[in-house]
């Protein structure tokens, strides 16, 4: 709760410091108006990260894709300056603290300082997209790709960072250190997964057509996940007819689980033709959340106002997917169908989270305005058994599944 009050303290100084240097305050807006449709028929449920609620396949639908948002800069004096994002977006749970995606304020002890210091809600500035995420009008695709995004669905980290900023020659470099906490609900049946610590740092380098980025982030589960309790109370009253059931147990107590994330980016933009990469890796020795590696690649080519690209992009876990120990067979024929049951539900948990699966998309981008852009873009997804973690599903995919997704998006800036 004292999170919070802070975060709503930053915002009402933030806009009250507005009224009393308007001339130094700017409001911005963009929005995305965007349909989606997939192919994956009953089985699968088409859903933009893990923490969105998922498209139903069989009818076009603006929920995933469509974003309203609002910013508010403000340079209070030399050294001050404040911001605030609110966006609107599909998310499990709406409401207005977690619409507020940015608040803090900014000092820098002079001008040419190279050092600059914020506090408050910050964006978890990792990924080459991290500055401007929600704002569809300021990359190609009609979405982050899915692979690469979804996975690490944190929309900010509630703390203090610190900035290093230099020019070097003609290019310029950055180094950011974050500290915090953060929280977030994903569609594990509304799961609530609380970080703290949450931790995250990047190298930015651009010069020319060029821009690179190393990211690093580490989190540190907090708390226990609700959903997981009755299964683990029922490992545990087995343990003594099935001592296997404990490790079991302890895997989905996710209190003190830790997830590193090793991020890389590059991307070429000579105004005709742009190229972006990503790459991920995620290390955990959690058996529910395993590790994984992504990444994609995309190349966009413009004429005119039209941009036609394509991408492919990729997620595989790193681990096998873990297998739960067989009940004993010389319990009582009942006790272990009883056991075998819940062996089963609980492998199903495993299975589930289990991420493998491949997409190529083809789009194009027309830029109709200069501050709107129409998307249209097709997307055909390979997914492995056990490998639909990305996707909203009542039980884990058993066979290869195909899927094409079908996307029309409107940006806008304001």
């Amino acid at each position: 709760m004292k999170q919070i009050y802070f975060i709503f303290a930053s915002i009402l100084f933030l806009l009250h410091s507005s009224l009393l240097h308007a001339e130094k305050t700017s409001i911005r807006g963009f929005s995305t108006i965007g349909l989606v449709k997939s192919n994956s028929g009953d089985n699968l449920n088409f859903r933009r990260n893990l923490a969105r609620t998922a498209e139903d396949s069989d009818s076009w639908s603006f929920e995933s894709d469509t974003t309203l948002g609002l910013q508010i800069d403000t340079v209070l004096n030399d050294q001050w300056s404040a911001s605030a994002q609110l966006v609107y977006k599909n998310r499990i749970d709406q409401s207005i603290e977690n619409s507020i995606e940015w608040a803090y304020l900014r000092y820098q002890p002079s001008p040419d300082n190279p050092f600059s210091y914020r506090l408050g809600r910050l964006g978890v500035d990792v990924f080459m997209l991290s500055e401007y995420r929600n704002v569809g009008y300021a990359y190609l695709w009609a979405r982050p790709p899915v692979e690469f995004y979804s996975p690490l669905a944190f929309d900010y980290i509630d703390g203090a960072d610190i900035t290093y900023s230099t020019l070097l020659e003609e290019s310029f470099f950055q180094a950011r250190l974050t500290v915090g906490t953060t929280q977030n609900d994903f569609v594990y049946d509304d799961v609530t997964l609380k970080v703290s610590p949450a931790i995250a740092s990047s190298l930015l380098w651009e010069s020319d057509y060029w821009k690179f980025r190393l990211g690093y982030a580490h989190i540190e589960l907090s708390d226990r996940v609700d959903f997981y309790e009755p299964l683990i109370d029922a490992l545990d009253d087995s343990t003594p007819l099935w001592p296997e059931a404990a490790s079991a147990a302890d895997d989905l107590n996710l209190k003190g689980k830790k997830f590193d994330y090793y991020t890389l980016g590059l991307t070429f933009d000579n105004n005709q033709w742009v190229i972006q990469t990503e790459l991920n890796q995620v290390k955990t020795k959690d058996n529910i959340f395993t590790s994984s590696h992504s990444g994609y690649l995309s190349v966009g080519r413009r004429i005119g106002d039209y941009t036609l690209y394509g991408i492919g992009s990729i997620i595989e876990n790193t681990d096998e997917i873990n297998q739960v120990a067989a009940v004993p067979d010389l319990l009582p024929a009942l006790v272990k169908a009883q056991l075998t049951g819940l062996r089963d539900i609980v492998q199903d948990q495993y299975n589930q989270t289990g991420v493998d699966q491949k997409s190529l998309g083809l789009g194009v981008r027309w830029d109709i305005y200069h501050n709107t852009a129409i998307k249209f873009q097709w997307d055909r997804t390979w997914i492995k058994p056990h490998g639909a973690g990305l996707w909203a599903k009542d039980s884990s995919l058993t066979t290869d599944e195909t899927v094409d997704t079908f996307s029309i998006n409107v940006n806008f800036l304001f």
